[in-house]
């Protein structure tokens, strides 16, 4: 047991934590416990009932270490196995319905009431599948494979498979939003005197700047209807916010998502090209794959909800490659980690 321990706390202290992709998540679980291959064990045993809890957490965008305690129940030959694992997960991607394999090391403790305790270490393998319901809480479905050689102790080499079902709760982690927040606008006047705006023509292209798209076109440039020049590329910023290391959307934070799908209704020959930006911290590989995630995210809710074809849509996750301040400061970070929408014709 102590080697299992050693071995994860030094794991988990070795890896890099990844901004987009950090915080701890608990769940517990109930399967069945099925004994396999030709051995004394399977032929006088029956499945039997199997509990686990597992704590992870999260390393860059698509690894995860796993911590678990497992035990099953063999009531047909008064056995109980119970072991505690590391084991390091890949998830396939980082949708709300996430596939994953696993592959472990654990300490395995055998009491059978026809041979003394047997302690052991095993091998494990596991397959599995959360959908977060949320951003904080996931179903997940797996079946892990164990194998413990207990030959000269038991009778044959103990192999059992264990499909389970269960939940996974994700604590805390800040929201990181993709557009940082204005200072001017978390500020109150001093004077409580109601001020009414004006709509103005800023670059007075004869589009106003609440519809304009390009509030710094070249004076005397031909705009179209959203005023940007035949050549001059629309950029706009989607304030939406992520749970850090996750791509779910926030659905009571989708306004920009909204005025966005508006506008491509409103303009039916424009396509966008939806850019998943973050800030330097962590892996860039891992950056990338979080970026893209939150990008398509943003491009599967303009499908779904707003109905907005999706051939009209392409989410790219740029990383941090494009920086628009450096990285230096958490308020810099904050700045650069964003989603844009780039307007093409």
């Amino acid at each position: 047991m102590r080697i299992v321990l050693f071995l994860s706390l030094l794991f988990l202290g070795s890896v890099s934590r990844a901004d987009d992709n950090c915080g701890w998540s608990a769940g517990a679980g109930l399967g069945l416990a099925i004994p396999t291959s030709s051995t004394v064990f399977k032929n006088a045993a029956d499945p039997g009932l199997a509990g686990s809890l597992i704590l992870r957490k999260g390393l860059c965008s698509l690894f995860s270490v796993q911590l678990d305690l497992d035990k099953s129940t063999f009531g047909s030959v008064d056995a109980n196995n119970t072991d505690l694992g590391v084991s390091g997960l890949y998830h396939f991607n980082l949708n709300q319905m996430r596939p994953y394999v696993g592959l472990g090391l654990g300490y395995t403790t055998w009491d059978d009431i026809a041979v003394d305790t047997v302690n052991k270490l095993s091998g494990k393998l596991e397959a599995g599948l959360d959908y977060w319901f949320s951003q904080n809480l996931a179903f997940n479905a797996a079946i892990k494979y164990q194998y413990v050689d207990t030959s000269s102790d038991a009778g044959g080499r103990t192999q059992v498979i264990t499909p389970r079902v269960g939940l996974i709760y994700k604590f805390g982690g800040t929201s990181d939003s993709t557009q940082s927040v204005s200072k001017a606008n978390k500020t109150t006047s001093a004077a409580a005197v109601p001020v009414v705006a004006q709509d103005l023509d800023s670059d007075s292209d004869g589009v106003l700047d609440s519809v304009d798209k390009c509030k710094n076109t070249v004076s005397g440039a031909k705009v179209n209807t959203y005023g940007c020049a035949e050549k001059e590329k629309a950029t706009v910023k989607v304030d939406v916010k992520f749970q850090t290391g996750s791509s779910v959307l926030d659905k009571n934070q989708l306004a920009d998502i909204k005025d966005l799908a508006e506008f491509m209704v409103k303009h039916p020959t424009t396509k966008v090209v939806i850019n998943g930006h973050t800030d330097n911290t962590g892996s860039r590989n891992g950056n990338i794959n979080i970026s893209m995630a939150r990008a398509t995210a943003v491009k599967n809710m303009l499908v779904n909800d707003f109905k907005i074809s999706s051939s009209r849509l392409t989410a790219k996750g740029l990383g941090p490659d494009q920086p628009i301040v450096d990285n230096l400061t958490e308020e810099n970070r904050s700045i650069n980690r964003r989603v844009e929408a780039d307007i093409i014709e």
